[in-house]
């Protein structure tokens, strides 16, 4: 696990091994600092998590939660392959290009 620390802004990164997609998984856990309660925790989970380091995820977590528009969350971004479609079982269904 690499832990890195961006504002007030905690990112965990993770390497989860996959049975049933015979691959490791790349997740991105970001949380915020001085949580009082764990337990008031809510969860997102975000596919296409690597799209999170590109468009500087916890910088906008960073401004939202000094401004104090967010309640505690934690976001788990789960990278996909390039065998995304059929990960996400859409393989078979129109995208918005047709």
């Amino acid at each position: 696990m690499k832990l890195e620390t961006a504002g007030c802004i905690v990112i965990e990164n993770h390497i989860l091994d996959s049975l049933l997609l015979s691959r490791e998984i790349k997740v991105d856990v970001y949380l915020p600092v001085n949580i009082a309660d764990p337990d008031e925790l809510s969860l997102l989970l975000i596919n296409d998590g690597q799209d999170l380091v590109t468009m500087e995820f916890e910088n906008i977590l960073d401004h939202l939660y000094n401004g104090g528009f967010l309640k505690p969350v934690m976001y788990v971004g789960l990278h996909c392959s390039k065998d995304r479609k059929n990960e996400y079982g859409i393989a078979g269904t129109l995208d918005y290009k047709g």
